[in-house]
Order: structure tokens, then sequence, then C-alpha cells
């Protein structure tokens, strides 16, 4: 008897996930229902350490979701197989997407930070903005100095 095609889909996705490096996410099982109200989101976040809080929050078998708050800029990263959809919430900031990067170091498998972003755009990020940085862009979370900003990350496997 063959699996039911929930079942079949969320295998498939939870080794793509492993393969790009997202296991051990808060990964949901297929047909149950999370609910998180807006405060608990907050709270989760409440706590800002070394410029971020980045807290998983669940959901189904093909993304990660990260609620996130940062108080001064990231690094830059780029991520060779993961995509991301950033979700603006609360505050302001500025992302600075593509060029190219130089100095940077690999972090992980598949994930380099650090260095410096020369060229790209940069976007200005407000409550309720959505930017995509495909995987393999080069990105940078730039955040006003005194400042926090909060937003939502969707983080999928990329090409």
């Amino acid at each position: 008897m063959s699996q039911p095609r929930t079942m079949k889909r969320f295998g498939m996705a939870a080794a793509v996930l492993s393969a790009a490096g997202l296991a051990g996410s808060a990964a949901a099982q297929p047909g149950e229902v999370h609910y998180i109200p807006a405060a608990k989101l907050a709270a989760m976040t409440a706590k800002i350490e070394n410029g971020l809080a980045s807290v998983a929050v669940p959901t189904g078998s093909n993304a990660v979701v990260l609620i996130e708050a940062r108080d001064k800029d990231g690094e830059p990263e780029i991520h060779d197989k993961i995509g991301h959809e950033i979700i603006a919430r609360r505050g302001a900031a500025s992302i600075l997407v593509g060029g190219k990067v130089e100095g940077d170091h690999l972090k992980v498998p598949n994930e380099h930070r650090g260095g410096k972003i020369v060229g790209g755009a940069v976007y200005k990020l407000a409550p309720g903005d959505v930017i995509w940085v495909p995987a393999g862009t080069p990105h940078q979370m730039l955040i006003p100095k005194g400042k926090r900003f909060t937003y939502m990350t969707v983080k999928y496997p990329g090409p």
C-alpha cells in the first residue's frame, strides 16, 4: 500500500530541507494546525543578543519560517541552496541585495557569511513590505542606529 500523497510530499521536502541545511526546523507534521498570536510572536523576539533574535515557528514541510528582530546590521550572507522571503512586521530597515561579496567565508555547508557586498541595490523595508531573495543572491540587513526591526523570514529550498 502506498503512502498518502501528503506523506510522500512531506518526506521528499524533508530530504530537500535536510540537504539544504534546514533540518531541525519547527516543521509541523502534515495535518497539524499551529496558531501563534501576535503577542506571542512579539515575546519570542523580545530579547535580542548580539544584534539578533531569531526563533523558528511551526510551518509546513517545504519551508522554514523564522520570526526575527534586529537592533544592528546583519553581516553579508549568501545561501547557495535557500531562497528567502522577508516580510517586514515592525520598524524600518534597508536590505542590500545583489552585487558580489568580497572577503566572505564558508560558515556552514552552502552558507557564506561576512565580507563586504560590492554593488547591489538597496531596498527600504517598512511594515507590510515583502522582498524575495533568490538562492545564491548576496544580501545584508541594514538597521538604522538605535532602532529595532522585526520581520519574518520564510526559507525555501532553491535550485
